[in-house]
């Protein structure tokens, strides 16, 4: 396996460790995703979605140059739901508050 990363037995449990508890901020996301789709506004939650693929995809490259690890990979994967998940939520406030009339 010459520069293959081999997670190990073990490599599905260090995901879901350190990954899976993230993954609540991805359902709240898409939740709120198609709450704006329904309301026929999606060009600030596509934005949202994007910062999910952006933020952590920005750093892969520092993973083989700086010598980071695995667990740094599945860092900045739980960063990037837990962003997209409060983007959303920020996205969706202000959209309430502006329908509401800013009371």
């Amino acid at each position: 396996m010459d520069g293959a990363v081999h997670l190990g037995p073990r490599g599905g449990g260090a995901y879901l460790v350190r990954v899976g508890p993230a993954y609540a901020f991805l359902g709240l996301g898409l939740a709120l995703y198609f709450a704006a789709q329904g309301r026929g506004r999606t060009a600030q939650p596509l934005l949202a979605t994007l910062t999910r693929c952006w933020s952590p995809g920005r750093w892969v490259p520092g993973l083989g140059v700086c010598g980071w690890g695995i667990d740094s990979l599945f860092a900045l994967m739980a960063c990037g739901l837990l962003l997209y998940g409060m983007v959303m939520v920020a996205v969706m406030r202000r959209e309430l508050w502006f329908y509401a009339g800013g009371r």
